[in-house]
């Protein structure tokens, strides 16, 4: 995973709440994810809002939760991509 610096350019450091959600700078609320996963699905996405609001998510469910968005997310973006090699090949689904 962080073998060497081009594999480390591959990560981020996540903020598991995001910082604009509340999040902050400790470790309980840092992760490390994919670029991907971590700007193009999560971003700004907020655990909190998936986890019923009378609990306290620790942070293993707020990993849990940020793993199904994500999930959910890349399959959109694989549907949108099915949808896309459909046009560019002329053929429809």
């Amino acid at each position: 995973m962080l073998a060497d610096a081009l594999s480390y350019k591959l990560w981020q450091r996540d903020h598991i709440i995001p910082k604009c959600a509340g999040g902050g700078e400790d470790f309980d609320n840092l992760a490390v994810a994919c670029r991907h996963c971590n700007w193009d699905f999560k971003r700004d996405w907020n655990p909190r809002t998936a986890i019923a609001p009378n609990l306290n998510p620790g942070r293993e469910d707020l990993i849990e939760a940020v793993k199904v968005y994500v999930q959910k997310k890349r399959g959109d973006a694989e549907a949108e991509l099915a949808r896309m090699r459909a046009i560019i090949g002329g053929t429809s689904n």
